[in-house]
This record gives C-alpha cells, structure tokens and sequence, in this order.
C-alpha cells in the first residue's frame, strides 16, 4: 500500500508527462522518427532522452516530443524540429546525448 504523498507524487509525475504531449499555441515540437529503422538504429532512447530533458527542465510549455513513423530514416535517428514561424528543420544521425544540446538550440 502506498502512502498519500506516495500516490500524489506519482500522480504529479504522470500529469506532466501526459501534458507533455499536448500541443499549445507557440510550441516547438520535436518529431522523432519512429519508423523500423529509426527504432533499430536506437530511436526510442532518443524519444526518452527530449522527453526527460523536457520534463527535467520544466519545458512542457516551450517544447513538445511526438513519435513520428512516417519520416524516413535512411541516415540513423532523424528528428524533425518545427518551430513556429519557421521552416522545418531535419537533424539527422541523433543519439541520446545530442536531445539537450537541440532543445537548447531551438527553445532559447
């Protein structure tokens, strides 16, 4: 059984996450390429690593992180930033360690 403050943090946790996924007016949103080779060439850490960088720093309301199958993927993980106003922009080869440094480049 867990205790009441338990169960409200996991309830936090989880509103946050889910919010995550919403978009607002304003917002830049990071598709990741989810399509068999981008999960083969390790595209599901790569989601991981925006959405704990979006939560970690309180982005929610700046950034959000989408699945996408239907980008191609020849070249590793590829990951889409649309930022309002601009033209799309496609970074290819994504690892994990390269989510911060992106999130730091496009929600500034």
């Amino acid at each position: 059984m867990k205790t009441l403050e338990e169960l409200n943090a996991l309830k936090d946790k989880m509103e946050s996450q889910v919010g995550m996924r919403r978009v607002h007016t304003g917002q830049v949103k990071i598709r990741v390429a989810m399509g068999t080779r981008g999960v083969e060439s390790g595209a599901r850490a790569v989601l991981t690593a925006f959405s704990d960088e979006i939560l970690g720093k309180k982005l929610t309301s700046k950034a959000i992180v989408v699945s996408d199958g239907n980008i191609p993927s020849e070249n590793g993980v590829v990951v889409i930033v649309d930022v309002p106003g601009s033209e799309s922009v496609t970074i290819e080869n994504v690892t994990p360690d390269k989510a911060a440094e992106i999130l730091s480049q496009y929600t500034a």
